[in-house]
């Protein structure tokens, strides 16, 4: 199988983004995000993971969309990158409720797992939920991934918190499941600061390490939305630090 550079990959996906937000077209782009982070586990912090994903999504009739996510990130514990290619296809309830179906590849050292899901997100008032699951084609066997995340803003403010729950269960019987309480705080109308602090228990990584870390951030957003309708969908989502 072809694996396409990480770098060259991310080079693409950000000029798409760019070129999109700065076109006569953006009224034809309903959201668009590029999100770049570091998390590191609290009591070894060369345990670490650097992050860049860009996503992009496009009207497909009044009530279809897609979205495309391009990641990537570099695992410090192993000196290694991954690439993350996601496609969604979402159907849309109104303003306040849509369901997806999505398909997506993680490659590292030139291999490649596959995963198909289905998720949901709504509006609850000003809060926000969305949810997953998905099944991973592993080289090691059948696995599977599943996700919980909320986010609500304080009083109206810039301020915002949430909690997200990621879960994954690979061959030979290991698993991960990441528990973080997350908070934002807006910078103008489409930037915002992110952090995060929360627990990883089991792992599917190096040693299988576990224990407390913690996550900072900056999310851009632009287009109609300001911002997609579903986040990114990833093995390494369960690992906050390698």
């Amino acid at each position: 199988m072809f694996t396409p550079h990480p770098a060259g990959a991310l080079c693409a996906v950000v000029s798409m983004i760019c070129g999109a937000a700065l076109s006569p077209a953006q009224a034809e782009v309903l959201g668009g995000r590029l999100s770049l982070a570091h998390s590191a586990f609290v009591d070894d912090t060369s345990m670490a993971k650097s992050a860049a994903v860009g996503s992009i999504e496009l009207p497909m009739g009044e009530r279809f969309s897609m979205q495309s996510d391009l990641g990537l990130a570099g695992l410090h514990a192993l000196d290694d990158k991954t690439v993350n290619i996601t496609t969604h296809a979402i159907l849309h309830f109104g303003a306040d409720s849509a369901a997806g179906l999505f398909y997506g590849v993680d490659m590292m050292n030139g291999g490649s797992d596959d995963f198909l899901g289905l998720e949901y997100g709504r509006n609850l008032g000003a809060a926000q939920v969305e949810a997953y699951v998905a099944g991973i084609d592993s080289a090691e066997g059948s696995a599977t991934l599943l996700g919980l995340a909320g986010e609500m803003p304080l009083s109206g403010g810039p301020f915002s918190l949430g909690a997200a729950l990621d879960h994954a269960s690979v061959g030979g019987g290991r698993s991960a499941t990441r528990f973080g309480l997350t908070g934002g705080y807006a910078v103008g109308e489409s930037t915002r600061l992110v952090a995060e602090i929360g627990t990883l228990g089991g792992g599917i990584g190096v040693d299988d390490t576990s224990g407390g870390y913690v996550k900072v951030g900056v999310d851009f957003t632009f287009g109609r939305n300001a911002g997609t309708t579903f986040g990114q969908r990833s093995v390494f989502n369960s690992i906050p630090g390698l």
